[in-house]
């Protein structure tokens, strides 16, 4: 093709291959964030989860008391999907939980990797269960076996002393950053520069809740309380896709079906809040204190 042919369609062409991915479905994703110490009205930490999925999917949360292990409390989501031998089966995971000491963990999607090579990782499709089970501080997570944290996924964790953010590759890379007093928060692209080649596919939404979460943390008086805090999670200015607060522009768009916010204070009894969004449901929010959710007699397993 002679080049002054190329000149002429080249940009057209690049034109419209930038628009076709900037207008691809929005990621399935979350928006994590954390505070500690001094950033915390008396201390301690608060970590708060937006949950965003494509609608179809129930969340609930369950208490789990595993044998010679910690009991916990999951938000869990569950979905139908089909193998590829067309057997339909249910899904069913944690999201996001907190333990009897505490302990809390949080995860977001490594949508910045495309699916197939998501898939195509070997897994821990256990690691938040076996966290929850067995690890009563962050400090304890971070002296795991590092060859549990397989598979592309971003965790953000707290006790009462500290935060922490995990950003887990490939190839078994994973990068820690902790806090003691100050913030983390985090969507669905990787940061550390190590594992940045990660991000393989464009992230708009991503990188605007981003934004966005980084300047109510910054702007936002402080110390910081588990109400404003909470306030982030209906932050929907930047419109239905790329907000905190996720409504989705189409039926099938991801959206915000879940919060789930944790407040460890420096002393005082530990608080578990929980706002499920699920389609065709009113919205059901509640607070509790997590000695009482974690007792037999008010929920069981």
């Amino acid at each position: 093709m002679p080049r002054s042919l190329l000149r002429i369609i080249l940009p057209p062409l690049m034109s419209v291959l930038v628009c076709f991915l900037l207008a691809a479905p929005p990621a399935r994703a979350c928006t994590l964030w954390a505070a500690a110490g001094d950033a915390v009205q008396g201390g301690g930490a608060i970590i708060v989860k937006n949950r965003d999925w494509t609608p179809g999917e129930s969340q609930r949360i369950e208490i789990f008391r595993p044998a010679g292990g910690y009991a916990y409390a999951a938000l869990m989501a569950t979905r139908e999907a089909q193998k590829s031998t067309g057997v339909q089966v249910e899904i069913d995971r944690p999201v996001a939980g907190v333990n009897e000491k505490g302990l809390t963990v949080v995860s977001a999607a490594a949508s910045s990797l495309p699916r197939r090579d998501r898939q195509a990782s070997t897994a821990n499709h256990k690691l938040m269960a076996q966290i929850l089970t067995l690890c009563a501080s962050v400090d304890e997570v971070m002296a795991l076996d590092p060859s549990r944290f397989r598979g592309p996924l971003f965790l953000m964790l707290a006790d009462r002393e500290k935060i922490a953010l995990a950003e887990i590759g490939l190839e078994g890379m994973v990068a820690w950053r902790t806090q003691t007093n100050g913030v983390l928060y985090h969507t669905n692209h990787y940061l550390e520069p190590a594992l940045q080649r990660f991000n393989r596919k464009l992230g708009e939404s991503s990188h605007a809740r981003y934004a966005r979460i980084a300047h109510l943390l910054q702007t936002s008086p402080k110390p910081y309380t588990f109400d404003s805090l909470l306030a982030f999670t209906r932050d929907h200015v930047a419109g239905p896709d790329d907000s905190i607060m996720r409504t989705g522009s189409t039926p099938t768009s991801a959206r915000t079906v879940a919060v789930f916010a944790v407040s460890l204070p420096g002393s005082g009894e530990a608080e578990v809040y929980v706002r499920l969004l699920q389609e065709g449901k009113p919205e059901h929010e509640e607070t509790y204190k997590l000695d009482s959710l974690l007792t037999p007699a008010a929920r069981g397993r």
